[in-house]
């Protein structure tokens, strides 16, 4: 061994204090992920497990160590250089830390669009993984970051031996041995599993899938830009006659509701007796699915009769982000009242503008609820029951028939299960959080049964049909997948459906395929509406003749994760390469254990069908969204309410605003600001518009967001255009103590930061560069 890879302190630091760590860590939790996973492991089969990960991280120690050796003679350009390895080799660390405990959590590896989503859906993502990440990661991060840092240094590090002689260069031959055998290492890590050809993604490192799915997640971009542009018929729906008594519409929504969970579809599990009791009572569809398994998801298939969005971003909530006219909006024009209660807190996914978007009138989240003496459901809300007394002031308050939607929180990970009101009982399962979930379905079963309950006191019942299904199945390590978000196996898609009318009480079993889509015309067939049905994407199930042959679809919420087609026989899943195509007989092998793929005659044609449908349903919303783009721009100037004559530099004026109430509000109000702006120039990539609820200089909550919901950000604006941008935020609660609440928006440079100036007619903190465009007053 030459004399430069001894007695070079800063080699031998790389080595030992840098990169051995990092070997260490990543192939400690290799092996973790090794042994959580169901598999029989042969030779090979560990071999592919791990050759990618000896072979990024031989590579990178290579790579890494060539770079330092061509900086041997410049010995301050190779201490730079060793700190940014020591980031690189940070974030890689943190990177393989998050992707494992993702893994741990769902069975599945973590990808760029998720990281990009946690990153730009606000304040309750976070609170989600921070709440379903243990101790012990954040413990790893941050003694990592600390030893990654400080440990090549100090003690007797490269602080001491700053001041030795630097080592000669290194035999040139040494360097391209080294190179080659870097490249060597790195194809290594590139080439494809052996015989783990069933799960290509786990063969890979987290780093390299991470990568990887950024350039995927970018094609996705791009391809659907160039999509040819379809639509949904329903945009012109319209209800054409009304009964003479229109009955009462309940939609009550089970959260994370697997059917094989729930008595009606397994009676062996005593989980919900009242559900199987109502089925014979009720339209009872026997193979019922969800369209995409992921809440906000299922709540636009459902109320709105439309696939949502194929894509992670919950684009349905931005304002205008809808491209059909969902039950409550046709209904509403009927006359009917409209309500949505929901046990989950009101923050996520920015919730109260989806049912402003479908067109509820009242809005109630578990934040203007009482929950007192009530249990926790898990980390989104408290049990359920907390909707029941609000829900009753609700239908107390009016008169008319009324739709009216309950969202329940409590089947939803990380499954506390109540158990003071109906106790706990011991299903016997091993598998775990299972049992709790169990009983978390009995509580939602209790929650139903106390519903009708009510509408039987107050003399309801008789004219109120009710509408009861799950939003989507759960995981419990089936088929390696954890919660529902990627689970198009039966436990995530397949849920409970049942209508039960109050008037009459109909019996009817629907042996035929169904999914969230039927719902709409379904229910407004039963209630006696007139409508077109052609327009609208699903059917009524109670006219599906016995032996219909549908083809349904699935979509996982993940970007490009997976996508499955459904028939009475069979359901083929595709995972865009990350693992390999699935193709299980329903009939002969309902639990999907064997993949019968290999020779499947009807494969190609399946996957072409996915294909053919995830284009149409993209390329609707796609004309829809730039539509909607479209509409926020003019060349007339707008006349808002509140008009002023602000400069953000020389690129943006600021017009106005509009204010959907003059207040004051209280904490928890919802406010809809609508601003108005106007391109006074280009505005180049380098820049950012800020928007920021403050309350002095201390207290502030982030309102950024890209204009017009996320579909026309600054860069897109050409000169002259005026811009309409409306937003919505909730008025902070503690430990905010004021009497007013100012919006700051201003114009700032995104790499050095610097603010733009402000200036105009409307007072501007000139210290800062941010405009103060108005004040809402505060009532406490």
């Amino acid at each position: 061994m030459s004399t430069t890879t001894v007695r070079d302190p800063v080699t031998r630091a790389l080595l030992r204090r840098v990169l051995a760590p990092l070997a260490l860590l990543v192939l400690a939790l290799r092996t973790h992920r090794v042994i959580r996973m169901d598999q029989r492991w042969s030779a090979l089969t560990l071999l592919d497990a791990y050759k990618a990960e000896i072979g990024a991280l031989l590579g990178a120690t290579l790579v890494f160590t060539v770079l330092l050796w061509g900086l041997i003679e410049r010995p301050r350009a190779r201490r730079r250089a060793f700190v940014g390895v020591q980031l690189v080799v940070g974030f890689w660390a943190v990177l393989e830390l998050a992707a494992h405990n993702f893994f741990l959590v769902t069975g599945t590896e973590l990808d760029a669009s998720l990281i990009h989503y946690a990153f730009t859906s606000g304040k309750a993502t976070w609170t989600l993984i921070t709440k379903s990440t243990p101790w012990w990661i954040f413990g790893l991060m941050g003694a990592g970051a600390v030893i990654g840092l400080g440990l090549p240094w100090w003690p007797r590090g490269l602080w001491a031996a700053r001041r030795a002689p630097e080592p000669e260069p290194p035999d040139p031959n040494r360097v391209l041995l080294s190179a080659v055998a870097a490249a060597l290492m790195i194809a290594l890590a590139l080439t494809p599993p052996i015989k783990l050809t069933d799960e290509p993604g786990f063969a890979r490192p987290s780093t390299l899938g991470l990568l990887i799915s950024a350039g995927d997640y970018a094609r996705e971009v791009f391809r659907k830009r160039r999509v040819a542009h379809a639509r949904f018929a329903s945009a012109g729906a319209t209800l054409t006659s009304k009964p003479a008594t229109p009955p009462n519409i309940v939609v009550i929504l089970l959260e994370s509701t697997r059917a094989i969970s729930t008595t009606p579809y397994n009676p062996k599990l005593q989980t919900t007796p009242f559900l199987d009791k109502l089925k014979d009572q009720s339209i009872f569809a026997e193979r019922a699915y969800a369209v995409v398994p992921h809440t906000s998801k299922a709540i636009t298939a459902t109320l709105c009769g439309i696939e949502p969005f194929l894509s992670q971003p919950i684009n349905e909530a931005s304002p205008g982000g809808l491209p059909t006219r969902c039950l409550p909006k046709l209904l509403a024009e009927q006359g009917y009242r409209t309500a949505f209660f929901q046990s989950a807190t009101e923050a996520f996914e920015n919730r109260p503008q989806l049912v402003k978007n479908m067109g509820f009138s009242f809005f109630s989240p578990s934040e203007k609820m009482s929950a007192k003496g009530l249990e926790k459901a898990n980390y989104f809300g408290p049990e359920d029951i907390v909707m029941l007394d609000p829900s009753k002031k609700w239908l107390d308050a009016g008169e008319g028939p009324f739709l009216l939607t309950y969202l329940t929180v409590g089947p939803h990970h990380n499954y506390k299960a109540p158990r003071k009101r109906i106790g706990y009982k011991d299903f016997g399962t091993k598998v775990k959080h299972l049992n709790n979930y169990l009983n978390a379905l009995r509580y939602v079963d209790y929650f139903t049964e106390q519903v009708i309950k009510t509408f039987k006191a107050r003399g309801l019942y008789k004219n109120t049909i009710f509408v009861i299904l799950g939003d989507h199945g759960e995981g419990f390590g089936e088929h390696g997948r954890f919660q529902h978000d990627n689970v198009l196996y039966e436990e995530g898609l397949r849920i409970p459906m049942i209508i039960h009318d109050g008037r009459t009480q109909r019996s009817q079993r629907v042996k035929p395929l169904v999914n969230q889509l039927d719902v709409i015309p379904t229910v407004l067939k039963l209630a006696g509406f007139g409508f077109d049905a052609s327009l609208f994407r699903g059917t009524d199930m109670t006219a599906l003749p016995p032996t219909t042959d549908r083809t349904l679809y699935g979509y996982c919420w993940y970007t490009r994760r997976c996508m499955a087609s459904i028939t009475a026989r069979d359901k083929v899943i595709h995972h865009f390469g990350k693992h390999a195509d699935e193709v299980f007989d329903l009939r002969a092998d309902p639990e999907e254990k064997t993949n019968i793929a290999k020779g499947f005659d009807g494969l190609k044609a399946r996957l072409d069908g996915m294909k053919v449908w995830r284009s149409f349903v993209d390329s609707a919303y796609e004309k829809h969204f730039t539509r909607a783009a479209d509409e926020a721009i003019s060349l007339v100037p707008p006349t808002p309410q509140h008009p002023t004559d602000v400069r953000l530099g020389d690129m943006i004026r600021v017009v106005g605003y509009d204010l959907s109430a003059e207040g004051p509000f209280k904490p928890g109000d919802r406010i809809t600001i609508t601003y108005y702006f106007q391109a006074l120039r280009p505005i180049p990539d380098t820049h950012s518009i800020f928007f920021h609820a403050m309350s002095g200089e201390k207290m502030r909550k982030n309102l950024d967001h890209t204009p017009v919901g996320g579909l026309l950000p600054i860069q897109r604006w050409k000169e002259g255009y005026y811009v309409r941008d409306e937003h919505a935020f909730t008025i902070p609660k503690l430990p905010w103590r004021t009497s007013k609440v100012e919006i700051h928006l201003g114009l700032y440079h995104n790499k050095s930061g610097k603010r733009e100036p402000v200036t105009g007619s409307t007072p501007a903190d000139a210290k800062d560069a941010r405009l103060r465009l108005l004040t809402l007053p505060i009532k406490r």
